[in-house]
């Protein structure tokens, strides 16, 4: 896409991928706002760490809405933030539930409180090219 190591730094907060950005070395390993996978083949697990800047005593839960032919569990299932707690990470663990080949699916986890909602759009494509290969 373009970016060197310096400006991956700056985006991921950290020294590029193929440096340390992660135990795997992986972009899945970066802080994105987001859950993308390209190319599932079993099952990732992600961490994820938020911060709250809303009421100090907010406790979030999450409505879990995994994107079609996967399953995800998302651990743990509520985040309670406090004066002292302002930043919290979670685990989105996504498996496949079949051996294909498929396009782009979506879903979405939100974390809401009873009076704000933040969602968080999962993308998973799974890649089984040599299923039907001879």
């Amino acid at each position: 896409m373009g970016h060197n190591e310096i400006s991956i730094k700056q985006l991921a907060g950290k020294n590029s991928l193929y440096h340390g950005g992660g135990a795997s070395g992986s972009i899945l390993d970066i802080n994105f706002p987001s859950i993308t996978i390209p190319n599932l083949k079993g099952s990732v697990t992600q961490k994820r760490t938020v911060t709250n800047v809303e009421n100090p005593n907010s406790k979030y839960e999450v409505i879990n809405d995994p994107p079609q032919s996967t399953v995800a569990e998302v651990k743990p299932m509520y985040l309670p933030f406090n004066p002292k707690v302002r930043m919290m990470s979670y685990t989105v663990t996504i498996s496949i539930s079949h051996k294909i080949t498929t396009e782009y699916y979506f879903g979405s986890l939100t974390w809401v409180d009873g009076m704000h909602s933040v969602r968080i759009p999962k993308t998973v494509k799974t890649e089984f090219p040599n299923v039907f290969s001879d």
